[in-house]
């Protein structure tokens, strides 16, 4: 059975595979997802970034991280294996060498796919206007409370600690300063970049695939590091097709199973095309 599946599988077949890889490729290369990451200094967004792009601070390409601001112009990071995804990261706004209102002005916002506004404590008159500049520009933003870990640790220890009621608390804190600044409805995102998978980075993943063209969409989830078996099942869910026929096109030696196959499938099984 196994040879008559392989002879089932024609020069036909094969030449639409290699079609559709092509396709595929295409439509990935002539597209550009650009995020801009944004908040005040201090808040992590340079961890986020590298967290993103599934980078170590100190490999080659990673956003430089530091207690004091390190970003001192907008600077783009592009994922190690899919240069067309970029993230944008600002300087925050809130350090003296930084003159909000010049930026605000000089800033072409329109040429971001999204916004990512990241504190690690309280949002600010800064971030709405970050927020707003977003807004007026026809883009989707999200507001990221980031650190959730490090509140955590430093909460777990009190007397009567209950998780959820510490993250309501949080939530609220920040959502009362984000009206207060003048955001409606804002909704607050609790991550960590040190572990991408818990608290609500699964929830802002949703919210920003909602947002993006299906193209976009399936290229911001394959650039997503494969940090745990949820992640990889998103990406198969979006590109299911897709990834198993590139991976056999890429001539891989690794085996992968195919749905309508009951053995394992690569490149080299099938028959060769001259």
């Amino acid at each position: 059975m196994r040879r008559i599946w392989q002879m089932l599988i024609s020069v036909k077949v094969r030449r639409v595979f290699q079609s559709v890889i092509e396709r595929k490729a295409k439509e990935f290369a002539n597209v550009q997802l650009r995020i801009s990451v944004m908040g005040e200094s201090g808040s992590g967004k340079s961890t986020m970034i590298n967290a993103l792009l599934g980078l170590n601070e100190d490999e080659e390409g990673a956003a430089p991280t530091g207690c004091v601001e390190t970003t001192t112009e907008i600077t783009p990071y592009s994922h190690p294996t899919l240069p067309n995804v970029q993230y944008h990261d600002f300087p925050g706004l809130n350090t003296p060498k930084f003159p909000v209102k010049t930026f605000m002005k000089r800033t072409n916002f329109s040429q971001y796919d999204l916004g990512i506004i990241v504190t690690g404590c309280r949002f600010t008159e800064n971030d709405q206007l970050l927020a707003n500049a977003l807004k007026k520009a026809g883009k989707p933003f999200y507001l990221v409370r980031s650190k959730i870990d490090d509140s955590v640790r430093s909460e777990s220890h009190r007397k009567g600690y209950n998780q959820e009621k510490m993250f309501q608390r949080v939530r609220e804190n920040c959502i009362s300063s984000l009206k207060a600044a003048g955001i409606q409805d804002p909704r607050v995102f609790l991550c960590s970049a040190f572990d991408l998978d818990e608290y609500d980075f699964p929830k802002l993943k949703e919210n920003v695939v909602s947002n993006l063209s299906e193209t976009l969409k399936n290229l911001f989830l394959v650039s997503l590091p494969n940090t745990s078996e949820a992640a990889i099942e998103s990406k198969r869910d979006a590109l299911r097709c897709f990834i198993q026929i590139l991976a056999i096109g890429s001539g891989l030696s690794v085996q992968f199973p195919c749905r309508v196959c009951p053995w394992p499938v690569t490149w080299s099984s099938l028959p060769q095309v001259s």
